[in-house]
């Protein structure tokens, strides 16, 4: 793992609805990662530095991190989140799908 002070993040703290719109619609042919989290959550503690270290690695790609107990949005119907940490993919300002 990289020494903190080393890394250069390509991502980005979501803080309300309109930040995180706002990053999806600029996001263009970017795929965008987005991580939710919670500061009670152990699991997401667990990766954070595993996520740090994707979003150091793979500059062409936008990293987001969304800490559910900080915005208020009810991500769970709108995106399917369903329990933390959930990891969303997106690109063209459209969620992903792996079918």
């Amino acid at each position: 793992m990289l020494p903190i002070n080393k890394l250069i993040f390509h991502q980005q703290f979501i803080h309300s609805e309109t930040d995180f719109e706002a990053e999806l619609a600029n996001g263009g042919d970017r795929l965008i990662v987005t991580l939710f989290t919670g500061d009670w959550c152990a699991a997401c503690k667990m990766i954070q530095p595993n996520f740090n270290d994707l979003a150091a690695k793979h500059t062409d790609v936008l990293f987001l991190e969304v800490n559910v107990d900080d915005v208020e949005l009810d991500f769970g119907p709108k995106y399917g989140v369903r329990g933390l940490p959930s990891i969303l993919f997106f690109k063209h300002h459209e969620q992903a799908s792996f079918k």
